[in-house]
């Protein structure tokens, strides 16, 4: 996807989510990196990401779905800045 007003801003989502105005991210995360997910926390790199995405697609959030060592699955919502 490229942003309408400047095409050097590009997205490659994993998913539109169909009805809302939002945004899905797939990812995965060993063990030894499921701290980076506890609470409320995200990694900011991934953040980062999303919010570029978000803003090329004028969207007002990001659904995260994780799956951390191959069993357990967390959900967030991101909300755009």
């Amino acid at each position: 996807f490229e942003h309408p007003e400047y095409p050097f801003l590009r997205a490659n989502i994993d998913r539109d989510v169909v009805g809302e105005k939002a945004i899905l991210e797939c990812k995965t995360a060993n063990q030894f990196l499921s701290k980076e997910w506890d609470g409320e926390e995200v990694p900011l790199s991934y953040l980062c990401q999303v919010q570029h995405y978000m803003n090329v697609l004028d969207r007002d959030y990001c659904y995260f779905a994780v799956l951390i060592g191959g069993q357990k699955f967390i959900w967030k919502r991101i909300e755009r800045d």
